[in-house]
């Protein structure tokens, strides 16, 4: 299977509570520049999962256009998730060849650490995407890190 972790696009400082800060016009455009170069390069998505967050799933619904692939939502992958919670998660949608998983931090970064099996601190830009290959069921020390994308490469 392979795992497509992303964060979010860039969101509005100031709401009335966080899950409702919406993407603003830079962060929308980030996260289109990041999957059309993403599809480009082959990318193929076969689901795509979202944050309940307003901001995640704006994210989702950009991807959903490019990919042509429905979202769903799960709140496994809410800011305060854990790895844990979306490998079962993950576990329910085996079929899936590429699932593109849209969230927050703390949440992306630890589950990319998890997935390496590494203790390390991972810098997650918002619009960044990474591409993990997992061997078998996702879990601890299970994924390769294939791919990483962050929002700034330019695109011809």
């Amino acid at each position: 299977m392979i795992v497509y972790i992303m964060r979010h696009g860039e969101a509005e400082a100031n709401s009335s509570s966080n899950g409702e800060r919406h993407l603003t016009e830079r962060g929308a455009s980030q996260v289109t520049k990041t999957l059309h170069l993403a599809n480009q390069m082959g990318v193929s998505v076969t689901a795509i999962a979202s944050s309940p967050l307003v901001r995640a799933k704006q994210t989702a619904e950009i991807a959903k256009r490019i990919f042509e692939v429905d979202y769903f939502i799960t709140n496994s992958l809410e800011p305060e998730g854990s790895p844990e919670e979306i490998y079962v998660e993950l576990s329910k949608h085996k079929s899936s060849e590429g699932v593109l998983l849209v969230s927050h931090q703390p949440l992306v970064s630890k589950l990319l650490s998890d997935l390496l099996g590494a203790e390390a601190r991972i810098s997650f830009l918002t619009g960044t995407v990474a591409m993990v290959k997992v061997d078998g069921q996702p879990g601890t020390g299970r994924g390769m890190l294939v791919l990483l994308i962050p929002p700034q490469i330019p695109i011809s």
